[in-house]
């Protein structure tokens, strides 16, 4: 009903301040019923199992490009109604993350009560492919998808389960209201509040991993795993100083159950754990036939 409400909303909204051109689709328009909403979400899907250059052709009646399901469901024009005045969201919100926020709180729950994860979970950041305008746009060097909408997310380390996300809108991002703490910090707080207190361990990489975060996650039962900067905060001074390494040299540092551990290879790699030992594993070189 969110989708139905929201997109019936735009298409009457856009109606009204733009008379449809005599060739326009919207000329023949009809509110979207719930049923038209499933089949169009449907098709969707889909459509991502079988890809096509344009989207009118997953309707054409060439040999080589010939989909009856897609006919069968939708016919074109409908399904380009919808495609065109999908709206998820207010059309004059208070904020901007007003047109997409409502229905991801819709979602999250959703995701939350039929998923319960495993005990290591992890948390990293996707890119949503995006390249129109809206501010918060982002460009992360490095992703498969370098251009869009980012977004942290929670995940089950063992499935690959999207547990929790945490859409990223610049200064109106919603995170836990502790103004001590710096960003990164708030928002694993925010993303791990739905399992806080259960005993689940937590790995990440150095965006995040710090001290004060394995502080933080240790007061809500939480184990934190993950490699480090040397220069974050509360880490241990001898890290910051310049020295003469060789591979295989090792040096580790504790603080309580905290360990820190630095390990060189081809280049350094810092480590930080609340749930392992300085432990070294011999591990055989995998040999490649």
């Amino acid at each position: 009903m969110h989708l139905v409400q929201h997109t019936n909303a735009y298409a009457c909204h856009r109606m009204s301040n733009a008379r449809p051109s005599r060739r326009s689709l919207f000329r023949k328009w009809v509110d979207v019923t719930v049923a038209e909403m499933k089949a169009f979400v449907g098709l969707i899907l889909n459509m991502g199992l079988v890809q096509v250059p344009e989207i009118r052709e997953y309707w054409s009646r060439h040999e080589t490009l010939n989909f009856p399901f897609f006919r069968r469901v939708l016919s074109r024009d409908r399904f380009l109604q919808i495609f065109w005045s999908l709206h998820v969201g207010v059309i004059n919100g208070p904020t901007r993350r007003s047109k997409i926020q409502g229905f991801i709180d819709l979602l999250l729950p959703l995701f939350q009560l039929f998923f319960t994860p495993s005990k290591p979970v992890s948390i990293d950041e996707a890119m949503i492919a995006f390249r129109g305008r809206i501010f918060f746009r982002q460009y992360i060097r490095g992703k498969p998808t370098p251009w869009g909408i980012k977004a942290y997310v929670l995940s089950d380390s063992d499935t690959g389960y999207l547990y929790s996300v945490l859409i990223y809108y610049g200064r109106e991002t919603e995170l836990i209201n502790r103004p001590e703490l710096n960003h990164t910090t708030k928002v694993v707080l925010t993303l791990m509040e739905p399992i806080a207190n259960m005993g689940y361990d937590l790995y990440t990489d150095r965006f995040y991993t710090s001290p004060t975060l394995a502080l933080e996650l240790a007061a809500i039962k939480t184990t934190l795993t993950g490699t480090a900067m040397a220069n974050r905060k509360e880490m241990p001074q001898a890290l910051k100083q310049k020295r003469k390494r060789k591979k295989g040299d090792v040096s580790t540092y504790h603080k309580g159950n905290m360990v820190v551990t630095e390990w060189t290879d081809k280049r350094t790699l810092i480590m930080l754990t609340t749930k392992y030992s300085n432990k070294m594993i011999d591990v055989p070189s995998r040999c490649v036939t």
